[in-house]
């Protein structure tokens, strides 16, 4: 992995960038950004396991039933109904084969994710 005092460099041709992307040094940085992004969706599925909300998308609510998301201050994820919003269901809303579409887990109706212009 690189260290705190390792020099920039500066790549000012295409000469210099096909001779860096042939370099070992350019080789161990792809090795290193592997193993830090497999830790990183390691730790995340472990933090989803654990309960806690992935911040790769936006807040779910169903318009039908009035279930909605929300997240504590622990990161955990909770889903409520509106009316009884001290209360975690436990419930969790259902993901499909559109990233923008989830399943409400209490009445199956669709639901968007908000962050998503896909739907």
């Amino acid at each position: 992995m690189a260290k705190d005092d390792d020099k920039v460099r500066v790549i000012d041709s295409e000469e210099s960038l096909a001779a860096y992307l042939a370099s070992p040094e350019y080789k161990q940085l792809v090795a290193d950004v592997k193993v830090l992004g497999a830790e990183l969706k390691r730790l995340s599925d472990e933090g989803v396991a654990r309960g806690e909300f992935p911040d790769d998308r936006g807040m779910l609510e169903c318009l039908r039933c009035g279930l909605w998301e929300d997240i504590a201050p622990d990161n955990q994820h909770l889903v409520y109904f509106k009316y009884d919003d001290e209360h975690d269901t436990g419930l969790r809303f259902i993901p499909t084969d559109n990233p923008a579409v989830f399943l409400c887990p209490n009445c199956n109706s669709k639901t968007y994710d908000p962050d998503r212009t896909e739907n």
